[in-house]
């Protein structure tokens, strides 16, 4: 190394240079040059390609250590999320159990509408097991009939479910090994409910069997028509105020569904945007102003400050 062309290049010093010094290591490249001057100045010299080196080294090392931290602050974020939503799940959890238990203890099943029980009896209910049937819908329901109603059979959707995967209750209708009637299904739009079941029983065609049944909802007042036998008396079940109807159950032989009855049960309201803050009326800052603009931008209307 020339000594006298390091000293020549690498300014620093004011006064002259009275002593040197070399600080030994291994490769030689990265030894260091120590210079004293009779300013008083002590300067340490090294290679400039291994200052470079080091200081890309410390740029680097800095990079991976913020994005390291900023990874970390990310993780502890997502994670305090999570337990956020946590809580506030196992809460809506909890509220939801809270009202299915109201829902459970008033639930009722109405009279069955028809005039012979039949050799099979369905009910529904039954499906809603182990679940939250204020969260469930029905979703489609299948009617076998053509002259008269052979039987029915209804599939419901869990809230929330997007995919609208079914749960499909039992099959209340005897399988004919020939002549089996037309499957006429149904699908439920979301938030459709039943409001109210009409059946006609017939009384020579097909002697106590449904000759038509007709199933109203919120979304078709007028209701689906299923079976053109109507020599027999309209029975009717209507659905209270404050209840839905969730399900049916009923009886049926090979001849055709003979009975058929509603199971309701009170409604539960929906929470949201609705509810909490958002129902509360707001009050203006002090100073504040509320306007009325058009969709040109001109105040048509406004408060005084």
């Amino acid at each position: 190394m020339n000594l006298e062309r390091c000293i020549t290049v690498c300014s620093g010093h004011t006064g002259s240079v009275r002593s040197l010094a070399i600080l030994h290591a291994v490769p030689f490249e990265c030894a260091m040059l120590f210079s004293a001057s009779d300013d008083g100045t002590v300067r340490a010299w090294k290679d400039s390609s291994l200052v470079r080196r080091e200081k890309e080294g410390m740029l680097v090392e800095a990079e991976r250590i913020a994005q390291e931290e900023a990874r970390a602050k990310r993780r502890a974020k997502e994670s305090q999320e999570l337990e956020r939503q946590r809580i506030r799940d196992a809460a809506q959890q909890a509220k939801a159990e809270e009202e299915e238990v109201r829902v459970r203890a008033n639930v009722k099943h109405t009279k069955t509408l028809g005039e012979q029980k039949g050799s099979e009896a369905f009910a529904d209910w039954g499906v809603f097991e182990g679940m939250l049937s204020h969260k469930c819908q029905l979703s489609e329901i299948t009617v076998w009939s053509m002259g008269h109603v052979h039987g029915l059979q209804c599939a419901f959707t869990k809230e929330g479910d997007r995919k609208r995967h079914t749960i499909k209750g039992g099959k209340a209708a005897v399988d004919l090994p020939k002549g089996m009637p037309t499957a006429n299904q149904q699908v439920f739009a979301p938030g459709e409910d039943i409001t109210e079941v009409s059946v006609i029983v017939s009384k020579a065609i097909v002697p106590g069997v449904i000759g038509q049944l007709t199933i109203k909802t919120n979304v078709n007042p007028e209701g689906y028509k299923y079976g053109r036998t109507t020599d027999g008396e309209e029975m009717v079940i209507k659905v209270k105020e404050g209840f839905r109807g969730v399900c049916l159950h009923g009886s049926f032989g090979e001849q055709g569904m003979r009975q058929l009855g509603l199971t309701l049960a009170p409604k539960v309201e929906k929470r949201g945007g609705g509810g909490g803050d958002a129902a509360k009326p707001f009050t203006l800052a002090q100073r504040a102003k509320l306007s009325l603009l058009t969709a040109d931008g001109r105040v048509i209307a406004g408060t005084d400050e």
